[in-house]
């Protein structure tokens, strides 16, 4: 990559190449090692770009994270906006979709205690829209409504993923059953 300023025009392909780059470093280092030990100087030397690049798009290491999870939550409400019908289910299952790619990196951030805040951060920016809000038929709960899905729904997938990861039950298994879990609650068997 030639030296000097990238442009700062979001639509500059030499900008989007360098962001994409730093954030697929990123990714690469989360997946062997825990974030407490990746450095800065780390995803420089391993991303084709310079510093003055870097700290041109992201102050930290935890930016580049950031900047990841917007990504995911922006993939997952263009996905949201597209499904019909709307339902819990579907809903849930975009969440999932998203989050258990093939990127090694992402089992990680999905599952592991140290990418709680990042886990939550994602958890609640998803859930918190009115797509989920339009299954509370309830305003004394709308406040908590999504807060309780979006809790199911994350704390549900890390345990399958723990536990299951396909196995006993498929993905579209694990929404279905989530699904049915929150708008049903448990039911008293006799």
């Amino acid at each position: 990559m030639p030296k000097g300023n990238v442009n700062k025009n979001p639509n500059d392909p030499r900008a989007a190449r360098s962001v994409r780059d730093i954030k697929n470093t990123m990714l690469s280092l989360v997946e062997r090692e825990p974030f407490a030990q990746i450095r800065v100087e780390q995803i420089l030397s391993d991303a084709p770009v310079q510093s003055n690049t870097f700290y041109k798009y992201f102050a930290s290491k935890q930016d580049v994270l950031d900047a990841i999870g917007d990504d995911l939550i922006a993939r997952m409400r263009q996905e949201l906006e597209t499904l019909q019908p709307r339902n819990l289910r579907g809903g849930v299952m975009v969440f999932y979709n998203v989050i258990n790619t093939d990127e090694p990196a992402y089992g990680k951030l999905f599952s592991e205690e140290e990418y709680a805040e990042f886990q939550e951060k994602i958890r609640d920016d998803f859930f918190d829209s009115d797509y989920f809000m339009d299954f509370c038929n309830n305003d004394e709960y709308a406040e908590i409504v999504p807060a309780f899905i979006g809790n199911v729904a994350a704390g549900t997938f890390r345990r399958w993923r723990e536990n299951d990861n396909g196995k006993k039950r498929s993905l579209e298994q694990l929404a279905d059953s989530t699904a049915e879990l929150l708008l049903n609650g448990l039911k008293e068997t006799e």
